[in-house]
């Protein structure tokens, strides 16, 4: 992941964790924080840790170049159990979790 965890401000780069996860493959990401520096960083109460604060994870808001893949994926999210915030949530959780 980057620095700035650019990464999960894209709904193409959400929906591959979210597969991954759903999927029950081993998600392995590379990264510089420590769990408690990712929570920190994917806070709703927007602590820093350094110069980052990514905010929660929020794949209604995440962009893409398309406006036709954006929908796409919006789509098809609202047609999973429990739409955005059950995505959101199981990224959240599983990023946040000591491996």
């Amino acid at each position: 992941m980057d620095t700035k965890f650019e990464y999960v401000k894209r709904s193409f780069c959400i929906l591959e964790l979210y597969g991954a996860i759903q999927g029950g493959g081993n998600l392995l990401c590379l990264h510089s924080f420590s769990t408690d520096g990712i929570r920190r960083i994917l806070a709703d109460d927007g602590a820093k840790v350094s110069e980052y604060w990514v905010g929660p994870i929020n794949l209604a808001a995440a962009q893409t170049r398309c406006k036709e893949d954006k929908q796409m994926i919006d789509v098809f999210v609202q047609n999973q159990p429990g739409s955005f915030e059950n995505v959101n949530q199981l990224i959240t959780d599983k990023l946040t979790t000591d491996a």
